[in-house]
């Protein structure tokens, strides 16, 4: 008898254990999405008089397919990085940008691109986007366009018209915009990269410098926040 019932308890352990394992496995991990800005051409409601837009990579890097039905995209994060701190950056960088007068409409934008997945977790395409605590950014172009001011990976980007990263990189909306940044997530900031040499360890904050430089950083800048791994 004892060995009939042993034989249903492991059988029944063989079937639900890897199930459970999963599921757990699978668990949100309380992640919420950054809600469209009305500058975003997205469906969904937007979130009025926040002064940024989404962006995702040209060509998604291998990996990076849609898992189980889930959403692809990584516009994820905890809500340490999409509550109040990310969304109010947007709304004082729209009052900056308004009253400054860097152009109207949909211009000099704040463009914020990886954060995490929906389920976060390693194994993620993008490294220290694996937990909902980082950010990405695109720097801010002179005439204010919504694109990328120079493609990943282009050697010798240092030479462009003589400056970092030729005649469309504008140093002085993308020191604005980090100052802003750094003003937001002072308590929190674990590291912001952006590898600009003019620009690097120019901001004092809580007895470190910023931004630090770091491979594969230069054409964008990298929050990531204390609550986070190493970034």
């Amino acid at each position: 008898m004892r060995a009939y019932l042993y034989i249903i308890f492991t059988l029944i352990g063989m079937l639900l254990i890897p199930s459970l394992v999963h599921a757990i496995h699978h668990l949100p991990p309380g992640l919420q999405e950054l809600p469209n800005s009305e500058y975003d051409r997205l469906p969904g409601p937007p979130v009025k008089g926040t002064g940024y837009y989404k962006y995702e990579p040209i060509t998604p890097p291998s990996g990076c397919e849609p898992k189980d039905g889930k959403p692809s995209t990584m516009y994820w994060g905890s809500p340490a990085v999409t509550n109040a701190k990310l969304l109010d950056l947007t709304r004082m960088w729209e009052q900056v940008r308004l009253i400054d007068g860097f152009c109207p409409g949909y211009c000099a934008l704040i463009g914020i691109g990886d954060m995490s997945f929906y389920y976060g977790g390693p194994g993620t395409c993008h490294g220290g986007h694996q937990h909902g605590l980082s950010v990405d950014f695109r720097l801010q172009r002179k005439d204010g366009e919504p694109f990328m001011v120079v493609p990943p990976n282009v050697k010798g980007i240092e030479n462009f018209k003589g400056d970092y990263l030729g005649e469309f990189y504008s140093r002085e909306k993308t020191r604005q915009l980090i100052a802003i940044i750094l003003a937001y997530f002072s308590t929190d900031t674990k590291c912001l990269f952006f590898s600009d040499p003019k620009m690097v360890g120019t901001f004092h904050v809580n007895g470190q410098k910023f931004p630090k430089e770091s491979s594969g950083h230069d054409n964008h800048i990298h929050l990531g926040i204390f609550q986070g791994p190493p970034c």
